[in-house]
């Protein structure tokens, strides 16, 4: 009887010894793990959106198509998708970006780019005789906050361009000056503010340096150190706005209104009549490395809407309307 108790009790320990080795480790949980995924479309060929996961494991996402984040995580763990950097001619939009690892990949998520294009014709508008389109000149969509370059091209036989770029955001057509013949063309920028939509048809008219010359002798600026702005106070039949006055942020002291419609009769008072299209000039001397103003325009007599305010990039030497 002694020896049967003994064994007994030898069986019982090395039971006890089996439970508590499969509790520390025997059975452990489950190391199962899956990748979180989707489709990116939209994309501009030689474009990139650069994704995160968890605020972190970026992705660079290069061409339209599926997409898997490297690290792949586990089993009923969460995970959000957002955008870490947008490309620079449109913008991401991330749909299905968060949940939990539910037992398979997540292959859903959805990350959608879009982009409105702007296309139009640069041309020549001569005193007498019909506009001339400019063959090869590079146009550039720039950021008026930094001058950095969102999109570029050139304009083809027929004068035309088109550039794609992000929706929603504020930008400026940069047309580079040129010398055709003895015809020497002024660099022209083109403020586009908000745009949604394709937009088919805005024209750059670019100037010639002799009637810049004229424009800036008469208002006391100097064409070639001083950044030169221009603007048409006109409603959607090019009528002329009479009354209007433009202010700018950062102050502009020198703001001239053509009084009569012929480009020759400016004053810094505001016109009292309509008339054939009023513009507003004006220069600065010094706009500085970030030169982009604020204008706002006040007292339209037509009861129209002015959107306010609007910004011009002001560049030394240059035309910015």
């Amino acid at each position: 009887m002694k020896k049967r108790g003994l064994m007994f009790l030898a069986g019982m320990f090395l039971l006890s010894l089996a439970v508590i080795l499969t509790g520390c480790g025997g059975g452990g949980s489950s190391s199962t793990t899956y990748t979180v995924g989707g489709n990116v479309t939209g994309l501009a060929s030689g474009e990139s959106v650069v994704l995160r996961n968890n605020g972190g494991d970026d992705l660079t996402v290069a061409a339209n198509g599926i997409f898997t984040f490297a690290t792949a995580i586990a089993d009923s763990a969460g995970y959000s998708v957002t955008v870490k950097t947008q490309p620079l001619q449109a913008n991401c939009v991330v749909t299905n970006g968060s949940g939990t690892v539910s037992g398979g990949n997540v292959t859903n998520v959805v990350v959608t780019c879009t982009s409105v294009t702007i296309s139009g014709t640069v041309v020549y508008s001569p005193d007498t005789g019909p506009d001339v389109p400019l063959a090869g000149i590079p146009i550039e969509a720039r950021n008026p906050s930094d001058d950095s370059v969102i999109n570029s091209t050139t304009t083809d036989t027929a004068g035309a361009y088109s550039v794609t770029v992000p929706p929603n955001q504020d930008f400026y057509l940069h047309a580079t000056g040129t010398t055709i013949g003895s015809t020497t063309y002024v660099s022209e920028n083109l403020q586009i503010e908000n745009e949604t939509a394709d937009r088919p048809a805005i024209n750059i008219y670019m100037i010639d340096d002799v009637m810049v010359g004229q424009v800036a002798g008469v208002i006391g600026g100097n064409a070639t150190t001083d950044a030169i702005f221009a603007m048409d106070v006109e409603d959607g039949s090019s009528t002329g706005i009479a009354g209007v006055t433009v202010s700018a942020s950062p102050p502009i002291t020198n703001i001239w209104y053509n009084q009569d419609g012929t480009g020759s009769n400016f004053s810094i008072t505001p016109p009292t009549t309509v008339n054939n299209g009023p513009s507003v000039v004006g220069y600065v001397s010094a706009p500085g490395s970030n030169g982009t103003y604020t204008f706002n325009m006040t007292g339209s007599t037509s009861g129209m809407t002015i959107d306010n305010p609007f910004r011009l990039r002001l560049i030394p030497g240059e035309i910015s309307e």
